[in-house]
């Protein structure tokens, strides 16, 4: 035990996240915090987070500002380039009714600055040469019209859409001249995708919502800091108990400030004594003449309206998350069709009762009466009886926070772009490369372009449903949602309920039946003997079983010729050593290792015997890798967390009755209705800890007998090699022994393990040994459980404790039973830490960031040749 806990934080040299990307350069005119440009600021610091070793670029085509400091404190590399003052202030806010006049004098604007243009031009592409970015990420309208200048540099361009544009007069015009050297476009909504569609129909379109950070915008609590909203404004505190509504957003015309301003006076009308206040915060940012309302503007409009008492006005803000906080009531009231509304989905992530504009890209984000109120665009009678609404029903507001967060948790986590925007950088980047291959050089096409010539082979040991085997129906699934075209097998050495759940998810399945004889082979017998005796004991064991071992690699053989794989990605020791035996030599070969070996002197030596004919390596966590890294000479090792379902792994719903009886399971007498149940979800192995849970629930038993708790042990024996499992009649005696046959019952292996989480109230995980990675502590955290964990090796990767999980870091049944009765006495915490978990969940472990990382690993493989 204790060889592996040094081995898994030894130094690693190999180990790297797949990032294909040496550098992005990101183009924005805008120094600003607007909502583009927070949106920027999310993307750069998930992709940092993600993938420390990408540079990320910020090339700032206007002037220096806020976003340059917050990019630079992020680590960004900022260099400044401003644009000459007369184009910087140039647009069509003034052209979109078509006015001749209106385009003459933006002609002569534009004639008149041509040479400081060229200049300019020739800096911007000499800038670009010396970063030598990978992909270039365009922020704007004026960066997406100035890529084009150095689209001759053969470096794939990506446009980020944030608005729409088929309804002005001459942006779709440019847009259509300057997309020649454009890979694609992100559109931040589907109203914006479709509006890209008309406008640019030959340039692909990839639709990818905004992310925020949803640790920074969360509700309100005792430790989140909350805004003086008055002080801010400057003005006479309100009285105690007023209700305060907000519109935060920049003062570009069309963001609605003079209707909130209306609706504002329609409330207060019938609302004449009533304790409200209205708070209009932001400012201009654009540069552009005559898109932007001024402060004097709608301070002279509130005095027009009669509610200038009842209105303050606050400037810009660094940190808008207190700001919603300080808000009862949150107000978007863009007049025109919305993008996206970036402060819709920050209002929801604070909780916060949340009024949209419904068109465009806003009304895709919320469900009317479920999550936030909508009103007809431009209607202030409409917004005014929404804000009624909301002042008059207290119920309402208490309800549309707590859904507006759940609704942001599930939608907006910032995690999920990257994911996705990362994918994008790969898909162009591999296609600009193989448009780029001279001919007879290694098949560079991208995995979508190969289609049902990709054919991918998994290779498992057993059966069963084990953990191992959920990571490796996930890796499926991803494969198959992202690459429908691609013929994916799964052959497995037994029959069992994972051969069947693989073939729901499309796979095509065989079974290649090992011999019970050698299924039983482990190596959990030798480990206590030193490297020779266990090498001795080994070959006296395998020796006479080689005909055998022989026929069954034959067998293997056989069925993937049949398959014609283009690549194999084998799921254990026997798997790897087979697929060693099986010598497959026209593809190449990834081990999914997802098990600790150092230590294992007959297993570290069989792998390295088989690495040569392997390209490469999935460990399933950092400690996994790090061990693997002691043992592999030259295999290339990649280290990809596993990924679970977080909309199938998911809270059980408020007020909703567990979905499992489980004492009936247990056939424990039934537990009165206040009882909490803690449950550990695990294979027999004895390393799980079945045995410590046991002195742990003995020990809050004898201290409190009549304490509503009971106690659950969840799973079964699933492997057949022999002494490396309790059996149900060791637990069952166990139990016994302690005297908890009232206290603790035991559940077996449910097909619908989220049944089983929905239905406990906290999670255990109690491994005796380190843990490669401890995938029940995740899917509980998905659930929304406060969950006890082992603290050491991959299971530590997965949490912090004290904020999403609780750790302990000595496996002892003392130091178990002082955990749970520390949860136990405390509900506050209980549910403090469950909300934390599911987030942690969303950020860390979702199947879109397992697609993209597998996906690069999978391109990665089939571009080199195979090792034979």
């Amino acid at each position: 035990m204790e060889r592996l806990r040094t081995t898994a934080i030894g130094p690693v040299t190999r180990i790297r996240r797949s990032c294909p990307l040496k550098r992005v350069l990101f183009l924005s005119i805008s120094s600003e915090l607007g909502g583009a440009e927070r949106s920027l600021l999310n993307l750069l610091t998930t992709l940092n987070r993600a993938y420390p070793s990408m540079e990320r670029h910020l090339l700032l085509l206007g002037n220096d500002g806020p976003l340059a400091e917050e990019a630079k404190r992020i680590g960004v590399k900022v260099r400044v380039l401003p644009l000459p003052r007369r184009i910087l202030e140039t647009g069509d806010s003034g052209l979109k009714g078509g006015r001749l006049v209106g385009l003459f004098s933006l002609a002569a604007r534009l004639l008149i600055t041509t040479p400081a243009m060229l200049l300019y031009l020739k800096r911007l592409r000499a800038a670009v040469r010396e970063i030598q970015p990978s992909v270039i990420h365009s922020n704007g309208f004026k960066t997406h019209l100035l890529s084009r200048a150095v689209s001759s540099l053969g470096v794939p361009i990506l446009w980020h859409m944030r608005d729409f544009v088929s309804s002005r007069t001459l942006v779709p015009r440019l847009m259509r001249l300057a997309s020649g050297g454009t890979a694609a476009t992100i559109a931040i909504s589907e109203s914006v995708a479709q509006d890209i569609r008309f406008v640019l129909p030959n340039v692909p379109v990839h639709r990818v919502y905004n992310g925020i950070d949803l640790d920074n915008f969360t509700p309100m609590t005792a430790a989140t800091p909350v805004a003086d909203l008055d002080a801010l404004a400057n003005t006479e505190p309100a009285a105690p108990g007023t209700l305060r509504i907000g519109i935060i957003a920049a003062y570009a015309r069309w963001k609605g400030q003079d209707l909130f301003l209306q609706a504002a006076q329609k409330v207060r009308a019938q609302f004449k004594d009533a304790p409200v206040r209205f708070y209009v915060i932001g400012g201009p940012i654009y540069k552009t003449k005559g898109s932007q309302f001024t402060p004097e503007e709608l301070r002279q409009l509130a005095d027009q309206l009669g509610i200038s008492a009842d209105v303050a006005f606050i400037g810009f803000q660094k940190q808008t998350a207190p700001l919603y906080r300080a808000l009862d009531v949150v107000v978007h009231a863009s007049v025109q069709p919305e993008p996206f509304g970036l402060t819709i989905a920050e209002a929801m992530a604070c909780g916060r009762p949340t009024i949209v504009s419904n068109a465009g890209g806003a009304a895709e984000l919320f469900t009317h009466g479920h999550d936030a109120l909508g009103f007809k665009p431009g209607d202030a009678d409409d917004l005014a009886a929404c804000m009624l609404k909301y002042l008059r029903n207290t119920h309402l507001r208490t309800s549309a926070m707590r859904n507006a967060r759940i609704t942001a948790e599930q939608r907006y986590n910032r995690m999920r772009v990257a994911v996705e925007i990362l994918d994008l950088y790969k898909h162009v980047t591999t296609e600009r490369a193989a448009a780029r291959a001279p001919a007879g050089t290694n098949d560079r096409r991208s995995l979508r372009d190969r289609g049902a010539d990709l054919r991918i082979a998994f290779i498992n040991p057993i059966g069963e449903m084990g953990g191992g085997e959920r990571n490796l129906l996930d890796i499926i699934a991803v494969i198959r949602e992202e690459l429908p075209a691609a013929a994916i097998h799964l052959v497995a050495f037994a029959d069992g309920p994972f051969v069947k759940a693989a073939a729901k998810l499309g796979a095509t399945t065989s079974v290649v039946t090992m011999p019970k004889g050698l299924a039983a082979i482990g190596d959990s017998a030798l480990r206590t003997f030193g490297h020779s005796v266990a090498m001795f004991l080994a070959a006296m064991r395998l020796i006479p079983r080689s005909p055998e071992i022989r026929r069954f690699a034959r067998a293997l053989r056989t069925q993937l010729n049949d398959i014609e794989p283009t690549i194999v990605i084998s799921n254990g020791i026997k798997c790897h050593l087979m697929a060693r035996l099986a010598n497959i030599r026209s593809c190449p070969i990834v081990w999914l290792v997802q098990d600790f070996f150092s230590s294992r002197p007959v297993v570290a030596r069989l792998l390295r015997w088989a690495e040569p004919r392997t390209t490469a390596s999935i460990a399933i966590s950092k400690a996994v890798g790090q061990d693997l890294e002691t043992i592999a000479r030259t295999m290339k090792i990649q280290v990809i967390h596993s990924a679970i379902d977080t909309e199938l792994f998911a809270p059980r719903p408020s007020n909703a009755p567990r979905p499992l009886d489980l004492d009936a399971l247990s056939k424990l007498p039934p537990a009165p209705p206040e009882t909490l149940r803690i449950g550990l979800i695990a294979t027999y192995a004895r390393w799980k800890g079945q045995d410590l849970f046991i002195d742990a629930a003995a020990r809050i038993v004898e201290a409190s007998p009549a304490r509503p708790v009971r106690f659950y042990i969840i799973g079964g024996p699933i492997y057949v090699t022999a002494g490396s499992q309790f059996s149900m009649d060791e637990l069952r005696a166990a139990i016994k022994s302690r005297g908890l046959e009232q206290h603790m019952g035991l559940v077996p292996f449910q097909q619908n393990i989220v049944s089983a989480y929905q239905s406990l109230d906290i999670m255990v995980h109690a491994s005796t040994q380190p843990e490669p990675f401890g995938r029940t502590i995740v899917e509980a955290m998905s659930c929304g459980l406060p969950v006890i964990a082992s603290a050491d090796s991959g299971a530590a990767e997965l949490f912090t404790s004290g904020r999403d999980a609780v750790g302990i870091h000595t496996a002892t049944p003392d130091e178990l039973a002082i955990a749970i009765d520390q949860l136990l006495s405390d509900d506050a915490r209980r549910q403090a830490l469950g909300h934390e978990a599911r987030i942690t969940a969303l950020a860390r472990f979702s199947r879109q960031r397992l697609r993209l990382e597998m996906l690069n690993l999978l391109q990665q493989t089939l571009e080199r040749p195979s090792r034979s």
